[in-house]
């Protein structure tokens, strides 16, 4: 049984909630602890009651492995899962599945059928997800359950979906000493989740090779600068740890969007290198409620040269570093960030639906898909061609 009482908002962010009810988080993979994240600060800072079941917790082929609630392949978890979903008010489902026929062998809709509230939240884009699932785009976007998305470069294919915000346990112990380390030259952080080209897909990269090839570079060419970087997996603990010893973390420089790298980033106290186009500027400040972002905000393309004149002022480094953190405390802490979630839920259970249906921006309208996304676009092909010696 849900129920709500409010008190007064925090800085402009959602309102504190002690609004209740029992939640089910449902997952195929970890999603580089997302999914754990978000329900372990609904269990310790609101009065939402939530589990997670992970169905394939196998560490990713980065080698990269996350903590885990309920997991899929373990009798005694398979049978607590099925407790925690008879009990949920809502069903949050963190892949696409089709409700009737689905890896776990459960027929969803009858859970829609008995009352409980079933909603999709989209960690990639439309295209990817269809892909996966077999589907066409327009499918996956006209689907009529009740979707989330994330204030990164998801939240411009997605005009039904509410955003809602990855979140980092800046209070832990990894997070907790963001001191950078005692070094009399710039030390770079870099490890992406994927190895392919920049160019070779719109948003599925991290831009590995390209990334790689400009750190060799300056490596050989710039002196006084130390680099950690290798297309190899480690696990994400010994990933927080390396990279709090280093003074500048590279996230995505290719794309235009940033990623959990540049908040667990800034959590340790680190200065971040990361190329935000100006949707995902203007979305990002007006979620979190902010009038600046610390990034520094460059392209691949100049990453030698920031690089170097980053080596040439480490103070500068170590206080873009401090500010990444005081942004992350005063706009991004897990206490207020659940509370989008908490609305959510809220939302959904008292009023249904209908909420979940308007959407943010017209994407029927040619004008506005261009100022959404059809100029980022352009802007990367242009880089594209320019990269490969084509022009514009």
């Amino acid at each position: 049984m849900a129920t709500d009482v409010s008190d007064a908002s925090i800085s402009g962010q959602p309102a504190v909630s002690r609004f209740a009810c029992k939640v089910i988080h449902i997952a195929m993979t970890p999603l580089a602890g997302s999914p754990i994240r978000i329900v372990r600060a609904l269990n310790a800072y609101t009065n939402v009651a939530a589990r997670l079941l992970t169905f394939n917790q196998y560490p990713s082929a980065t080698g990269l492995s996350f903590p885990a609630d309920l997991c899929g392949w373990v009798k005694e978890d398979r049978a607590l899962f099925f407790e925690a979903l008879e009990s949920a008010d809502v069903i949050h489902l963190h892949h696409w599945m089709n409700l009737e026929n689905n890896p776990l062998g459960i027929n969803f809709s009858q859970y829609l059928g008995r009352g409980k509230r079933i909603i999709r939240q989209f960690h990639s884009n439309p295209n990817f997800v269809a892909h996966h699932a077999r589907m066409t785009p327009d499918s996956i976007l006209r689907d009529a359950l009740p979707q989330l998305t994330l204030p990164q470069f998801h939240e411009r294919f997605y005009p039904r979906a509410r955003i809602v915000p990855n979140i980092v346990p800046i209070d832990d112990p990894p997070y907790t000493d963001p001191h950078p380390p005692a070094e009399t030259g710039l030390s770079v952080y870099y490890r992406p989740s994927s190895y392919g080209s920049a160019w070779s897909d719109r948003w599925e990269t991290k831009g590995a090779p390209e990334v790689m090839a400009a750190l060799d570079w300056t490596a050989k060419n710039i002196p006084g600068i130390r680099i950690d970087a290798e297309l190899k997996g480690i696990p994400h603990e010994e990933h927080l740890r390396r990279r709090a010893a280093c003074s500048v973390g590279i996230d995505d420089v290719v794309t235009g969007s940033f990623h959990l790298n540049s908040l667990e980033t800034f959590a340790q106290g680190r200065a971040v290198i990361c190329h935000l186009d100006s949707r995902q500027i203007l979305t990002l400040a007006r979620f979190a409620g902010c009038n600046e972002l610390p990034f520094i905000n460059f392209p691949v393309e100049d990453l030698p040269m920031v690089l170097s004149m980053l080596s040439q002022n480490l103070p500068l480094v170590q206080e873009l570093g401090r500010q990444g953190r005081q942004w992350m405390e005063r706009y991004w802490h897990p206490k207020i960030m659940v509370e989008h979630y908490v609305a959510v839920y809220r939302d959904l259970l008292t009023h249904g639906t209908e909420s979940f249906s308007l959407p943010r921006f017209d994407a029927d309208n040619l004008a506005v898909r261009w100022i959404t996304s059809g100029a980022e676009d352009m802007k990367w092909l242009i880089r594209r061609n320019r990269m490969a010696g084509k022009g514009t």
